[in-house]
């Protein structure tokens, strides 16, 4: 660097530089003065400029000449000597995005196959690919470079989540050998919703050196199917369903898609549009006609991001509910004539059946068949908590039946046990009978209750609660943990409808208004087939899980008339497949692999659909957002337009320095020319 003294030239030039003085024709004393201020210049320099670019020219030649590096990373990275070096490659679905029709994905594949060109020779390796379920593809280092080459030829993205943090742990435990020169490379796009989290330094030590390589990092727009919701999931032949779908912009425009939704017979498709980091919803109502599982789909116009550009919902379709009648009361006698008129398969369960002899292998049989699933229980005289304890059931509607000693096996506690513990306390019987002169009740109160069960009668066509006469009813007490939804105008506000939510998702409806005509004749009115109508519909059991992210590999019992010599899964973009059978609880259980393609599933039996399958990508993966990230210490951002060998070697400066060194040679030769004091002679 002793040559950096020799900026010191021009500046000792330009001082000391004497110019010859004009001749001068008329010896004035005027021009003698002029001449010799000219002269001085070490007081008086003229040209600062031109001795700052020869100053400058004179320092970047000297710098040159010590041929500097600049490393990007600092010198973190050793060019010399043997790695170790685990590179983790990114393949979640956000590296799908193609800005400039290249995916991220494809850029990450590049730079890891130029790390491991560009390692020192006996230097080892391995590779883990950053998705949902990060793992090793060796899972310990290989000095056999050409099989992660051959590796990365066959990678392919993924279309879930990332787990950053498991993936450093996962290349951490591989580095072990303290002797050698330890290195992450991590190829991603850093995207916020995945690493915001990420504590770099508690999953990999100090003195293992980390590199984070950016793909493209601009900020990229992103609009997203985010949801798409079915209500009801589970319908009947012929009833309405209710599609929504929810789309997001992740972007600062403003943004108009085209949005389809296909589903059975119905297609449709509309404009949608949607504000700046925004969202908007689009509804859909249709009739479903055909019993089985009825795939949705709904997609917007194709963006850079296609991965994530429709979602799948699945509705299934029922012939008819089902309800289990349970007792001898006189209410199910009307209960049964209402199901009947809203098309509902109803069983009656005989709970007082003496038992049969049964062989110990029959009744090994009967104790490991499952129950026979039914939406709602209703039972009326019986003590209940027994006979539900042998029923599959979604909902139970109890009726408050006109026989005392019916509400429990201990009718002197005047008691009834619930399931999970709960009593419900009973009294005795307000009102009288009609014929006896009883006179009519205090009127339902239903201010400030609200419950789905009573949206029908909001626009008052349904029914009217006013109407009914209400000639005896049963005190009876709330349960801790009910909710009362409808009850008398009485001194003791006694509940006549309560709902109890039970473990499970199950529901329990006590009901406490007569339906026999000596006691009201709510029967006949026009509240008892709606509100009885609802809360059946409420009581529906739900689809079993249908809707899924990638990467889960579901099994489906099938029913007992499948043909199970030909089940076929059809998968949406690949060749059908027959799946595993086993054995499981007297039935065929299809044991199907991982579905990790956003999509329709459809497994067959003998060409007849059994069940369908969709499979939706992580919404995290949809806002493209990049992290701002500083690991600090000896963890570096790299940005996209930086080569490992920049990184291991460094860049050379002295290029740059001598070609700065004549362009300000040249400038001042210009500079020079167009500012010299221009000579006239005096005559």
């Amino acid at each position: 660097m002793w040559l950096t003294g020799l900026a010191l030239l021009p500046v000792l030039a330009h001082l000391f530089a004497r110019r010859k003085p004009p001749r001068r024709d008329f010896p004035d004393v005027r021009f003698l003065n002029e001449l010799a201020r000219q002269a001085k210049r070490f007081e008086r320099p003229r040209d600062m400029l031109l001795l700052a670019m020869r100053t400058l020219a004179v320092l970047f030649l000297a710098a040159a000449f010590a041929l500097p590096v600049y490393y990007p990373a600092g010198r973190m990275f050793s060019s010399g000597g043997a790695h170790d070096v685990v590179i983790i490659v990114d393949r979640s679905l956000s590296m799908q995005y193609a800005p400039a029709g290249v995916r991220h994905f494809d850029q990450a594949l590049a730079r890891a196959r130029g790390i491991i060109d560009g390692l020192p020779p006996g230097s080892r390796a391995d590779l883990v690919w950053l998705d949902s379920s990060p793992a090793p593809f060796t899972g310990k280092l290989t000095d056999n470079l050409a099989s992660l080459r051959n590796e990365l030829e066959r990678g392919t993205a993924s279309y879930s989540d990332a787990k950053p943090a498991a993936a450093l742990r996962s290349a951490a435990r591989m580095l072990t050998d303290e002797n050698r020169t330890r290195e992450i490379h991590v190829i991603s796009d850093f995207q916020a919703t995945n690493w915001r989290d990420v504590n770099v330094r508690a999953a990999v030590p100090r003195e293992i050196n980390v590199v984070m390589l950016a793909v493209d990092r601009h900020q990229p727009g992103n609009v997203a199917v985010a949801s798409v919701s079915v209500s009801p999931s589970v319908a009947i032949a012929g009833e309405n369903v209710m599609v929504s779908a929810r789309v997001v912009n992740y972007s600062a425009e403003n943004r108009s898609v085209g949005i389809l939704v296909k589903t059975g017979g119905f297609h449709r498709q509309d404009e949608l549009y949607v504000p700046p980091w925004g969202e908007a919803e689009a509804l859909w109502c249709v009739t479903v006609e055909t019993p089985g599982e009825q795939p949705v789909e709904v997609s917007i116009s194709r963006d850079r991001l296609a991965a994530d550009d429709a979602r799948f919902a699945v509705i299934q379709v029922r012939r008819a509910l089902s309800a289990a009648l349970a007792g001898k009361g006189g209410s199910l006698r009307f209960v049964s004539h209402a199901l009947a008129a809203m098309h509902v398969d109803a069983v009656s369960l005989d709970v007082h059946a003496t038992p049969t002899m049964q062989t110990p292998a029959e009744e090994a049989a009967d104790a490991n068949a499952p129950p026979q699933p039914f939406d709602v229980l209703m039972a009326a005289g019986v003590p209940f908590r027994d006979v539900s304890a042998h029923v599959d059931y979604q909902g139970a509607v109890l009726f408050m039946d006109e026989t005392p000693a019916a509400y429990a096996a201990d009718a002197s506690r005047h008691s009834l046990e619930l399931p999970e513990g709960h009593e419900l306390r009973v009294g005795g019987i307000i009102g009288g009978r009609k014929w006896r002169g009883g006179k009519k009740a205090e009127a339902f109160h239903l201010d400030g209750v609200k419950d789905e069960i009573f949206d029908v009668f909001s626009g008052g066509s349904a029914g009217d609660f006013s109407s009914p006469a209400i000639y005896a009813y049963r005190q009876i007490e709330a349960p801790p943990g009910a909710k009362v939804l409808l009850f008398y105008q009485d001194d003791n506000r006694t509940p006549a409808l309560m709902r109890l939510d039970l473990p499970g998702g199950r529901v329990l409806y006590i009901w406490n208004i007569s339906l026999s005509p000596d006691s009201s004749d709510f029967a006949g009115s026009n509240v008892f087939l709606p509100l009885l109508g609802e809360i059946i519909s409420r009581c529906r059991r739900p689809m079993e899980k249908r809707v899924m992210p990638p990467g889960v590999a579901p099994s489906f019992i099938l029913p007992p008339e499948a043909d199970t010599s030909a089940v076929l899964l059809k998968p949406p973009y690949s060749p059908a497949y027959a799946p595993r059978l086993t054995m499981k609880g007297g039935g065929v259980e299809a044991l199907l692999e991982p579905m990790d393609v956003p999509g329709i599933y459809t497994l067959e039996a003998a060409g007849r659909p059994m069940a369908v399958f969709a499979v939706n990508p992580p919404l995290s993966e949809s806002d493209l957002r990049p992290l701002s990230f500083d690991g600090g210490g000896s963890v570096v951002l790299v940005p996209a337009d930086v080569s490992m060998s920049a990184l291991r070697e460094g860049v050379r400066l002295w290029p740059p320095l001598i070609a700065a060194a004549l362009a300000l040679l040249a400038a001042e030769s210009l500079a020079a020319a167009f500012l010299r004091p221009r000579q006239e002679d005096n005559l």
